[in-house]
């Protein structure tokens, strides 16, 4: 009796010791399997623009800048404020400049050129055939004062141009080619992607039917789209954040698959 207490306790503590060895040879894979799926919380951004810009980080997180940026299409980043350069072009927008210099008026908080970013993505991927967004002041290289701007000084402030019917250029709400059907999801889609505080523009429809959208004297031609704090943005916008400033700033995460190749 003693001897086969013995062994059915034996066979306890080894099926114990199995239950317990594959339980935290799983903990990696289970934390792994959180990870992927909190990074793909914010359902407005599709998987193909997230695979996009994923992939647009590791190829480019660990390539030496050149000595002098191209505008066009690289990031440049300020020291002093942190903010980045919009790239001139990008997939789904393009910037617009008026009496500024192209390269003086478009920086930004990461937070802002991530939503950016992503709004025009997601705009080319939804509705190809659409004419794309044309971004125009954001903030100047250190924020601060920019006349004729009363706001446009802490990075989070984005002028983006009402869209026309079947081409690209300014436009007015009074003009045959607005179209108020195109602006209205523009608008509703940064309100999906972003966490946009308010929209300034002179439309008297879209003042009705939107709840974020008021009237402002000067924005019959434009939108002012003000975002929330940094901290406030969705996932996606904040993780496509971290990815720009990396870049932007010459750095790379220590675990990009680029990095080995490094000398």
């Amino acid at each position: 009796m003693i001897l086969t207490k013995a062994i059915f306790v034996s066979r306890t503590h080894r099926m114990l010791l199995v239950v317990a060895t594959v339980l935290i040879l799983a903990l990696p894979t289970l934390a792994m399997a959180e990870g992927n799926f909190s990074s793909q919380v914010n359902a407005s951004v599709s998987s193909s623009v997230q695979r996009d810009f994923s992939a647009d980080f590791h190829s480019n997180a660990c390539k030496t800048p050149k000595r002098r940026l191209n505008y066009k299409s690289q990031y440049r980043y300020s020291k002093k404020s942190g903010f980045v350069l919009l790239p001139g072009r990008g997939k789904g927008y393009y910037h617009f400049s008026g009496p500024d210099h192209p390269e003086e008026d478009a920086w930004g908080a990461p937070e802002a050129i991530a939503c950016v970013e992503l709004v025009a993505a997601e705009w080319s991927t939804r509705y190809p055939k659409r004419p794309r967004v044309g971004i125009g002041d954001i903030s100047r290289r250190n924020g601060g004062r920019f006349a004729p701007h009363v706001t446009h000084r802490n990075g989070l402030d984005i002028d983006v141009r009402p869209m026309k019917r079947s081409s690209e250029g300014r436009t007015t709400v009074s003009h045959n080619a607005y179209s108020r059907a195109y602006t209205k999801d523009l608008i509703d889609l940064f309100t999906e992607v972003c966490a946009v505080q308010r929209v300034l523009f002179n439309d008297p429809v879209l003042i009705k039917q939107m709840k974020n959208v008021r009237r402002s004297a000067g924005h019959h031609d434009h939108l002012h789209v003000s975002l929330k704090s940094a901290v406030r943005q969705p996932e996606a916008v904040v993780e496509r954040a971290n990815q720009i400033r990396m870049i932007a700033r010459g750095n790379a995460p220590v675990d990009s698959p680029q990095t080995a190749s490094n000398p």
